[in-house]
């Protein structure tokens, strides 16, 4: 039926796939949306393999269940959801528990809200995607503490065409492109602490924090907020830091390669260890100063 509405309640077991977990008694299909409420009592788990094709996804605010399955440190079974030749083909996500989910073909992700890390190198929210067709760009707008892993476990990978971060603690993994074989198109920080080791087109932070420990930036800015370049890998593009922005090559490793950094009046450039010897070009009245 179009624009179905399916709602989790396991009354049956964690199955997502089982027909009597679902309100309706139907399991979410082509045109459906499928909420998982905010009172849910029963975990999702991800031993059903790839499910069918449905519409939108929607993990309501306060939904606490465990989603997915994470048997070890290497052992994660994520919850294998297709929004392949739907409509909307977006997901919502707000919920406050363990989430390992991945999404295939999403038009749209929007992340909310997630879990706290539950322990040293692991992740709330655990996010893989793949895509050959649509670009799935993604938002997120978690507060500080929820934390949210865009491929960043080992052997993981996800397709962002743009990644746009607002808040939380976010990490990229080192293999996340678009939907090609290239680097996302941009990646841009209002807000939050974000460690990235894939490389990016263009990097753009407003606030927060962005450690890039490895993989490249094409061109960098910096308005606000602290772009720490610890990777390894030529900055081949401009990198322009404007009033209230920060660029800081003192966690990185020596001989940094920036084709050209441009410090406008008000942006701060540090390399307390002379990491690069690159052209650095003030601007407009800009300085550069070692600090």
């Amino acid at each position: 039926m179009a624009n179905e509405i399916c709602i989790w309640d396991g009354s049956t077991d964690g199955d997502w796939g089982t027909a009597a977990n679902w309100l309706n008694t139907t399991v979410p299909v082509t045109t459906m949306t499928a909420i998982i409420p905010a009172n849910a009592t029963v975990d999702i788990d991800g031993a059903g393999g790839a499910e069918a094709a449905f519409d939108k996804l929607i993990i309501e605010e306060g939904c606490s269940i465990t989603i997915g399955t994470r048997t070890s440190a290497a052992g994660i079974v994520p919850l294998d959801l297709t929004f392949a030749s739907e409509t909307n083909a977006t997901a919502v996500l707000a919920g406050s528990g363990l989430t390992y989910l991945k999404l295939t073909e999403a038009k749209g992700i929007t992340v909310n809200h997630a879990a706290a890390a539950p322990g040293t190198g692991e992740y709330g929210l655990n996010l893989t995607t793949a895509t050959a067709t649509n670009e799935s760009p993604i938002v997120i707008k978690c507060s500080s503490g929820e934390s949210v892993s865009l491929g960043a476990n080992a052997n993981e990978s996800a397709k962002f065409e743009t990644i746009k971060i607002h808040g939380g603690d976010v990490a990229i993994g080192d293999t996340v492109t678009e939907k090609g074989a290239s680097a996302p198109d941009s990646l841009s920080v209002y807000g939050g602490d974000v460690v990235c080791d894939s490389a990016i087109g263009i990097v753009t932070v407003y606030d927060g924090t962005l450690r890039q420990n490895t993989g490249a930036i094409a061109t960098g800015h910096a308005y606000g907020g602290t772009l720490f370049y610890n990777s390894g890998a030529a900055l081949s593009g401009t990198m322009n830091i404007y009033n209230g922005g920060t660029f800081n090559l003192d966690e990185g490793l020596s001989g940094t390669t920036l084709n050209l950094c441009k410090i406008w009046p008000g942006g701060t450039f540090v390399d307390n260890f002379f990491n690069t010897t690159s052209t650095i070009s003030p601007q407009q009245g800009g300085t550069l100063t070692y600090s």
